[in-house]
């Protein structure tokens, strides 16, 4: 049972509407929804009547709540007790889009594991909206890109400028590049419709009166070069993965002059849950590997 299930559990409690609770902490509505669900399937009973104008809290509920504060300051007292070793044990959930970090993420996760035996490292990719892993509370730390339309209940960590810059096969015999115009009539791999750093190309075109030519696509950066290095095309990648297969000889850099495509990747945490030490040694880690990143904890 979670703490902050209790704690959401009393506002709902409190306002009688699982509208009006999200309301006031600042989560979604079905963030708070399935909290209540998840209590109900722990307890094995129902907490709140469905009505047809709101919720009305059974005899359970009331229960509940007389013991609920009792509860959250006990658990506040023995997590103080434990805070000492609280870098040393328990599990650490971290949500990343595929091609956020999907090339040193695994480095990143043995470093920490090696630091940190004792803690179990739970590691999801996703393509979707990452942020909807705080939201629905099942994880303590998500890193994307800027996606726009942030629920209030997520706070900023940190924030790290990525500069993308396109490959083609080191052993490439094609014509040499000097201007974004070269690049017409040229195969880009890139990643899905909906990925960021794709509109930022597409606009490097656009904003120059050129229609980009797209040919593939792909939604896993890692295979984005391996085409690239197949002769497939040119490949639009994070600086921290291409250059890698360039310095392996599989991957040679296009320099594009005028053409700026970077954007930042986001670490975010759910606003009014405290950060762990497992969360903060992890965003010390991170600090060491990205030293230009802008950390706010």
């Amino acid at each position: 049972m979670e703490i902050r299930d209790l704690e959401i559990f009393m506002k709902v409690y409190e306002f009688s509407s699982i509208t009006k609770a999200a309301s006031h902490i600042g989560y979604t509505q079905s963030a708070v929804s399935s909290c209540i669900k998840r209590l109900e399937k722990e307890l094995d009973c129902r907490l709140f009547d469905r009505l047809s104008r709101g919720i009305r809290p059974t005899k359970y509920a009331d229960s509940l709540y007389t013991k609920a504060d009792l509860l959250i300051s006990e658990f506040s007292m023995l997590r103080e007790e434990i805070k000492g070793s609280d870098d040393e044990m328990g599990s650490l959930n971290i949500t990343c889009t595929e091609s956020t970090y999907s090339h040193s993420m695994p480095q990143l996760i043995k470093e920490y594991r090696d630091r940190h035996p004792g803690i179990r490292v739970n590691l999801r990719m996703q393509s979707e909206s990452a942020v909807e892993a705080l939201t629905r509370m099942d994880s303590d730390i998500v890193i994307t890109w800027n996606e726009g339309g942030v629920p209030s209940s997520v706070e900023l960590l940190a924030r790290n400028r990525t500069t993308f810059f396109l490959y083609e096969a080191a052993d490439s015999t094609s014509p040499p590049v000097t201007s974004i115009t070269d690049l017409e009539g040229r195969i880009l791999i890139y990643g899905t419709d909906h990925s960021v750093y794709d509109r930022m190309l597409r606009d490097e075109f656009l904003k120059r009166g050129l229609d980009p030519k797209y040919a593939v696509s792909c939604d896993n950066t890692v295979c984005i070069a391996e085409m690239a290095r197949n002769g497939v095309g040119l490949a639009l990648l994070p600086a921290h993965v291409g250059e890698g297969f360039a310095l392996q000889g599989f991957l040679k850099r296009i320099d594009v002059p005028g053409v700026d495509i970077s954007l930042y990747s986001h670490t975010y945490g759910l606003k009014g849950r405290d950060i762990s030490a497992r969360m903060r040694s992890f965003l010390e880690l991170m600090k060491e590997r990205f030293p230009n990143a802008e950390f706010y904890v």
